[in-house]
C-alpha cells in the first residue's frame, strides 16, 4: 500500500535542506543589503531569513529574529506585517513541538490580519490555520481554512501560496481515500506549475499526480493504465529534480519518488524488475540519508530486507530490520504504518530463527501500533465524512473563481498598459516638480514678508487677548448668576415632586385600606355562610336522628308486634301449603325489619359516635357490598381525632358518592380511600363504572351534587372530578383536619 506522507509544506515558503537553506540565507542576505530598502519589506525579508535559520537548525537565532521582526511590525500601522511573522513563527513552533505557543500566535495572526487589507496576506492567514489544524488532527476544519484561503488568493489576483494549499488539500484527500477530488488537486497543481514554470511546482506537481495514479491502481487493479501514468509522472518528476538539484527546496522529496518506484518494481507483477528496484532502493536511500529523512531510510532498508529474505539470507534481513527500527525511532514525526511493518517482519524473522522471546516482544508492539492506525483510522473515517459536503461545495466555488481569475489577468494587462501611461505622467510630473521648487524659492521670499506681517499680527493678539480676558470675567459672573437660578428652579421642582409623591402615597394608602375593607367584607360574609350551613346540616341531622328513632321505635315496633302474632298462629295451620306461605310471610317481615334497621343506621350512625369514622365507613362498605358490587374501604394513617360534627359531614360525603356510582354508575367495585397527611384528611372515592362526560356535568345543578359541595366547603376542602365515558369516575376531596 502506498504510504501518503503528509509533507511539511513550509517548503513551498521557505528553504529546506542544509544546502538550500543556505543558497536562501545568501539570497537573503543580498537582498537586505539593497539600498532604500523600506521598513515593511525589510521585515518580510527577515522573517524569512528567521525561517532559513530554524530550517538550518539554529532554532534559538531564529526566534531572536521573528520576536525582534514582531517589535517592529507592531509599531507599523498596516497589520500584513505582524500578520505574516506570526504566521511564519506559529508554523515554526508547531514543527518545535510548542504547540501552545503555535497556538497563540496563530491568534494573533488572524487579529493582526484583520487589520490589513491585503488581500494576499489574509490567504497566507487562513493557509497558516489549515496547516495548523491539519496537523492538530482538525481535518475537515483544514479543508475549510484552506478553501477561504484559495477564495482570498484569488480575489487578491495572486497564485502565491495555491501550491502550499493544493499540496494540503491533496494529503487530506488522500489520506481520506477520496481519490477523484485527490487527483483534481494534483491536476490544478500541474496546471499551476504550467503557468510558472518553476522547477519546485513542476517537481511537486508530477509527484502528486505520481502518486495519485499509485492509488487508484491499488484500489482497482484490474487495468494497469493508472500504473503506467505513475510510472510515467515518477520518472519525470526524477528527471525534473535531478536536473534543477541546485535550485529545488525540498531535499526529501526525491527520496519519497525513488522509494515509490522501489515499491512499484517490488510490489506488482506486471513491473516486478528486481535490478530496477534494488537501484530506485539505494537512490532513495542515499539521499535520504544525506538529508536525515529517517522515515524514508527506513523504507529503504525494508525493501533490501525483503529481497534478503527471498535470498534465505535471514540474518542479513532481520539486521537490516533492526537498522529500519532504528533509524524510524530517530525521526520526529513519522508513519505509523511504516512502523508497525517493521516490527512485524521482525517478530516473523524472529520467528523463523527460533527465537520466541523477541518474536513475543516484536509482535506485541506491532499490535500496540497497529491499534493506533486502527484507532487513527476510524477518527479519519469519521471526519472524511463530516467534511465531504462542506469541502465539495468549496471546491465548486473555487472552479468559478479559477475561471474569474482568468478573466481578471486580462484586466491585469490592461492595468499595465495603464502603467505605462502613469510612467510617462510621472516623467511629466518631475519637471513640473522643478518648476515648483523654482516658485517655493519665491514663495520663501514671500514668507520672510509675511514674518514681519504675522509680528504686526502677534501685537494685535495681545491686544485682543486683553479684551478676550473682559469678556470671560463678565461671562463668569454670568455664569454664577445663571448657577443661583438653576438651584431655585431645581428645589422648587424637588418641593413639587415631594408634593406629588406624598400626594401619590396618601392615595395608595387609600386604596390598600379599600382593599382590606373588601377583604374583610367577605371574610365575614363566608363567616356567615359557613354559620348557615353548619346550621343547616345540624338541622339535617337532627331530622335524621328523629326520623330514625320514629322507624324503629314506630314502624319497627309494629312490624317486630306482627311477626309475634303471626309466629302463634304457625301451629294452628293443619295444611303444609299454609304453613309454608306463613313462613314466607315472616320471612319477608324478617327482611322488612333489616331493611328498617339499616335505613334507621343510615340516617344516624351509632358505630360513629362509638367508634369513630373510620369504623363507621368500613362497617358502611360491608353492609352495602353484595355479589353485584364489590365495596372496599381503605383507612390509611389516619389517627388524628376530628371533632364529630365534621365525622358526620365526611361520613354523609361518602354516602352520598357511594349512592351516586349505585344509582348512575353500573359499576362492579368501589373503592374508598380515607388517608391522612399531616393536617390535611384526603378522600377518594373511585369506581370502574361507566363514567360520565365532565364538560357536560360541569354546570349540572343536581342536588346530590350540590350537597357535596356544600359539605365540602364547610369542611373548608377542595374537591375535583376525574371521569370519562367509559373509563369509571374519581372524586378526590383534600380538607384540613382542624
Amino acid at each position: 500500500m502506498v504510504r501518503i506522507y503528509i509533507i511539511l509544506t513550509l517548503c513551498h515558503i521557505f528553504f529546506f535542506g542544509t544546502s538550500s537553506a543556505q543558497r536562501g540565507a545568501d539570497t537573503l542576505e543580498a537582498a537586505l543589503k539593497r539600498p532604500g530598502l523600506e521598513k515593511g519589506e525589510r521585515i518580510l525579508l527577515m522573517t524569512k531569513y528567521g525561517s532559513v535559520l530554524f530550517f538550518r537548525d539554529e532554532k534559538a537565532a531564529a526566534f531572536r529574529v521573528f520576536q525582534e521582526q514582531l517589535i517592529q511590525a507592531g509599531s507599523m500601522p498596516d497589520g500584513r506585517y505582524a500578520a505574516y511573522t506570526y504566521g511564519i513563527r506559529a508554523m515554526s513552533r508547531r514543527i518545535d513541538d510548542q504547540i501552545n505557543a503555535a497556538h497563540k500566535d496563530l491568534d494573533s495572526a488572524v487579529m493582526y490580519a484583520a487589520h490589513t487589507k491585503d488581500m494576499r496576506i489574509k490567504g497566507y492567514v487562513e493557509y497558516c490555520r489549515g496547516w495548523m489544524q491539519n496537523r492538530d488532527n482538525q481535518a475537515a476544519e483544514a479543508v475549510k481554512s484552506f478553501i477561504s484561503g484559495l477564495r482570498l488568493l484569488e480575489a487578491a489576483g495572486t497564485d502565491d501560496y495555491k501550491g502550499a494549499i493544493y499540496n494540503e488539500l491533496y494529503s487530506i484527500y488522500a489520506e481520506w481515500n477520496d481519490y477523484n477530488t485527490q487527483e483534481k488537486y494534483a491536476r490544478l497543481n500541474l496546471m499551476l506549475a504550467a503557468k510558472t514554470r518553476n522547477p519546485n511546482t513542476i517537481f511537486n506537481a508530477y509527484r502528486m499526480m505520481g502518486t495519485t495514479f499509485e492509488s487508484q491502481y491499488r484500489l482497482d487493479t484490474t487495468s494497469a493504465r493508472p500504473l503506467d501514468s505513475a510510472y510515467h509522472y515518477y520518472t519525470r518528476a526524477l528527471h525534473v529534480f535531478e536536473k534543477n538539484r541546485p535550485n529545488m527546496e525540498s531535499a526529501s522529496d526525491y527520496a519519497f519518488i525513488a522509494i515509490n518506484l522501489a515499491n512499484i518494481f517490488t510490489q506488482f507483477a506486471d513491473y516486478q524488475q528486481r535490478d530496477s528496484a534494488l537501484r530506485y532502493t539505494r537512490k532513495g536511500l542515499e539521499d535520504a540519508l544525506k538529508n536525515k529523512q529517517y522515515t524514508f531510510v527506513a523504507d529503504a532498508y525494508t525493501i533490501l530486507s525483503q529481497f534478503a529474505e527471498l535470498d534465505k539470507d535471514y540474518k542479513t534481513a532481520q539486521h537490516l530490520m533492526i537498522q529500519a527500527l532504528s533509524y524510524i525511532q530517530q525521526e520526529t514525526l513519522y508513519d505509523n504504518r511504516t512502523l508497525f511493518t517493521i516490527f512485524r517482519r521482525l517478530s516473523d524473522l524472529a520467528e523463523r530463527d527460533s527465537n520466541y522471546v523477541d518474536a513475543l516482544h516484536y509482535y506485541r508492539e506491532y499490535l500496540k501500533v497497529y491499534q493506533d492506525v486502527y484507532d487513527a483510522e476510524k477518527m479519519s473515517t469519521g471526519k472524511r465524512l463530516e467534511a465531504q459536503y462542506e469541502a465539495e461545495k468549496k471546491e465548486k466555488l473555487l472552479a468559478f473563481m479559477q475561471l474569474d481569475a482568468e478573466r481578471k489577468a486580462g484586466e491585469i494587462d490592461h492595468l499595465h498598459f495603464q502603467d505605462e501611461q502613469r510612467a510617462q505622467q510621472l516623467a511629466f510630473m518631475e519637471l513640473q516638480g522643478e518648476k515648483n521648487r523654482q516658485q517655493l524659492s519665491l514663495a520663501q521670499l514671500r514668507a520672510q514678508q509675511k514674518e514681519q506681517e504675522l509680528s504686526m499680527a502677534h501685537m494685535r493678539s495681545r491686544q485682543r487677548d486683553q479684551e478676550l480676558k473682559a469678556i470671560q470675567q463678565k461671562m463668569l459672573y454670568n455664569r454664577r448668576l445663571n448657577t443661583v437660578y438653576a438651584l431655585l428652579i431645581l428645589a422648587s421642582l424637588a418641593a413639587l415632586g415631594l408634593m406629588i409623591y406624598a400626594y401619590r402615597e396618601r392615595s395608595k394608602s387609600m386604596r390598600q385600606q379599600s382593599r382590606m375593607h373588601q377583604l374583610e367584607i367577605q371574610r365575614i360574609n363566608k363567616d356567615n355562610e359557613i354559620i348557615t350551613l353548619s346550621a343547616m346540616l345540624d338541622g339535617q341531622e337532627n331530622e335524621r336522628a328523629r326520623l330514625a328513632r320514629d322507624l324503629h321505635d314506630g314502624l319497627g315496633g309494629l312490624l317486630s308486634g306482627t311477626k309475634i302474632e303471626l309466629s302463634g298462629m304457625l301451629p294452628m295451620l293443619g295444611q303444609d301449603s299454609q304453613k309454608s306461605l306463613l313462613r314466607k310471610t315472616l320471612g319477608r317481615i324478617d327482611a322488612a325489619v333489616a331493611e328498617l334497621r339499616l335505613v334507621a343506621h343510615n340516617l344516624t350512625p351509632e358505630l360513629l359516635a362509638r367508634q369513630g369514622l373510620a369504623a363507621a365507613l368500613r362497617n358502611y362498605c360491608e353492609n352495602l357490598s353484595n355479589d353485584q358490587l364489590e365495596i372496599t374501604a381503605q383507612i390509611v394513617g389516619v389517627h388524628a381525632k376530628m371533632d364529630h360534627v365534621k365525622e358526620i359531614v365526611v361520613y354523609r360525603i361518602v354516602q352520598e358518592l357511594v349512592n351516586n356510582v349505585v344509582k348512575h354508575a353500573a359499576a362492579s367495585a368501589v373503592l374508598v380511600q380515607l388517608q391522612q397527611n399531616g393536617n390535611q384528611l384526603f378522600l377518594t372515592v373511585e369506581d370502574d363504572g361507566k363514567g360520565f362526560d365532565i364538560n357536560k356535568a360541569g354546570n349540572s345543578r343536581s342536588a346530590g351534587l350540590l350537597n357535596i359541595r356544600s359539605r365540602v366547603a364547610y369542611l373548608k376542602g377542595d374537591i375535583q372530578f376525574h371521569a370519562a365515558p367509559g373509563e369509571g369516575t374519581a372524586v378526590e376531596i383534600n380538607f384540613p383536619i382542624n
